[in-house]
């Protein structure tokens, strides 16, 4: 018996009548993994929050079937869909910052998700609860995550959670949206052979969202490829792959080779120089004694250099967005930052602001970046109104036309909002905001997770060629090694808080020397 099955789904935004999603047919059977492939914005997302029913239906037209269990889920009543969610069919969302309460512990949202569908005690409970952790590989032995709440947790840590919280009651049906975008290779590799054995035992389907067609080649039985909201092809992945039809298809695993040209740095000056930045974190919540402080980052000196890309690279929650953080003097941190001859720590709250026109970030869940309550337009706007206040309307009308050229976006979506965006659409709105000042240094956190190769690739091109034209340097965070390999002039490796290797791309590359090293690059 078919485990899911679409059948002539049709959903159409009012606001947006330039897109629609038309789902003639797909179907996954038991046991069986799918995966939907696509450009950014091409309706993937869109489809599994119709199939879990939490898409709005005010101010859209919707029609069709989506069958599970031989029951259709848009004709379900909303206490029957509700107990259904989490219990025979789970999905992980791509943004876990804005899927996780951040009010609530671990533990907290763990446990309701256990509570709400089975009537167990709580000591059962809190076993599950940790099993489940263990699976995914957050294991608590060394650090209890689970009295932690999300803002606590790196991005990896943060979405091995949400895949916790999406196993935790052992579904028929997982529906994963980009499930490993903030994790290495190694932890890819790990999270997705545990869904495997997840599979083999229980004979769960699991439907993959994603825009790495490497995973989804190894990984997955079939295939759908979606495009403009619709789908374009599909097939056994193996034979798609090797025998592409759509000329989309053949451009999204074209895109898969980078192929990106890299400058060498004409200037050797400095622009950006850390000394002995730590940064110590309480790893209890005591109100009214000391708590327990543990250390995150741990004497950390880099440097960047006119016109040079430095990447950092390193497991899940080693610690590479604390550094960019510290850098920007987003937290609390000891040693010394020094921009442009500048000693960032000296400087007053006052002093500093000037000082953030020189180095802009974009961060790695855009959603929770960029503010809900404002348009495009006054997110892009915001900086200007800030750093070029001198500049005319028309100035800024003209600058902000340019940079949402340079990130291949059109000019109807500036009185748009963001949750109105794919992942993807949004990460480049993110980068645009960060180019509009023209800023000196730009930190880069995972810029590329949400977007599909075709995308990555034009990105990182379109970053390379503004740096031509305006002398950036970049400095990348990503556990994509094959982005910092191609993209990067010098690489560090962190790993527990401490740089375990430096040197040149290539040597870092071809001759690693540390374990960890040749585990993330393998």
């Amino acid at each position: 018996m078919t485990t899911l099955s679409i059948e002539a789904l049709k959903h159409q935004f009012h606001a947006n009548p330039d897109f629609k999603l038309e789902v003639d047919a797909l179907t996954i059977q038991p046991g069986e993994s799918v995966a939907i492939v696509g450009e950014s914005g091409s309706g993937k997302s869109l489809t599994a929050h119709l199939i879990m029913q939490i898409q709005s239906k005010k101010e859209a037209t919707s029609s069709g079937q989506i069958l599970f269990g031989g029951h259709d889920l848009c004709q379900m009543p909303d206490h029957e869909i509700g107990a259904l969610r989490n219990l025979k069919i789970s999905l992980m969302l791509q943004e876990p910052l804005v899927a996780l309460n951040p009010l609530q512990t671990i533990a907290e949202q763990l446990l309701e998700a256990i509570f709400t569908h089975q009537n167990i005690s709580r000591k059962k409970a809190q076993q599950r609860m940790y099993q489940v952790l263990d699976e995914v590989e957050l294991s608590c032995k060394r650090i209890d995550y689970t009295k932690k709440r999300p803002h606590q947790l790196s991005g990896g840590q943060r979405q091995r959670v949400l895949l916790a919280m999406a196993l935790v009651n052992n579904p028929q049906c997982l529906i994963a949206d980009e499930p490993t975008t903030a994790l290495d290779a190694h932890l890819q590799s790990q999270i997705l052979q545990t869904i495997k054995k997840r599979q083999q035992a229980t004979s769960m389907s699991f439907l993959l969202i994603s825009h790495d067609l490497s995973l989804v080649g190894e990984y997955c039985d079939r295939v759908y490829v979606m495009n403009k909201g619709k789908i374009i092809e599909s097939g056994e992945t193996r034979t798609l792959f090797k025998k592409p039809q759509h000329p989309v298809t053949k451009q999204l695993l074209d895109a898969r080779r980078l192929d990106i040209q890299l400058k060498s740095p004409a200037k050797t000056t400095h622009i950006l120089r850390t000394k002995k930045i730590s940064v110590s974190h309480a790893k209890t919540d005591h109100w009214f004694k000391k708590n327990d402080m543990t250390n995150v980052l741990n004497a950390i000196d880099l440097i960047l250099h006119d016109g040079e890309n430095l990447g950092v690279i390193g497991q899940s929650g080693s610690g590479k967005t604390t550094l960019a953080r510290a850098i920007l003097q987003l937290v609390n941190h000891s040693g010394a930052t020094y921009i442009n001859g500048h000693h960032l720590e000296k400087l007053s709250t006052h002093e500093l602001q000037p000082c953030r026109e020189w180095i802009q970030m974009v961060f790695q869940d855009p959603f929770s970046s960029l503010n809900p309550r404002l348009t495009v337009r006054q997110c892009l706007e915001e900086g200007l109104n800030i750093h070029r206040k001198q500049l005319s309307t028309s100035q800024k009308e003209t600058l902000l036309l340019d940079t949402l050229e340079l990130v291949r976006l059109s000019d109807h979506i500036l009185s748009r909002y963001p949750h109105e965006f794919s992942g993807g659409q949004r990460q480049r709105i993110a980068i645009a905001r960060a180019l509009i000042i023209e800023p000196k240094i730009v930190v880069l956190d995972e810029p590329t997770t949400a977007l599909d190769t075709t995308i990555q690739k034009a990105i990182l091109q379109l970053l390379l060629d503004i740096q031509t034209k305006r002398d950036i340097s970049y400095l990348l965070i990503s556990h994509n090694s094959a982005i910092i390999r191609d993209f990067c002039h010098h690489v560090i490796v962190i790993d527990e808080g401490k740089i375990i290797e430096r040197g040149s791309s290539y040597d870092v590359f071809t001759k690693p020397q540390h374990p960890v090293t040749q585990k993330i690059i393998k």
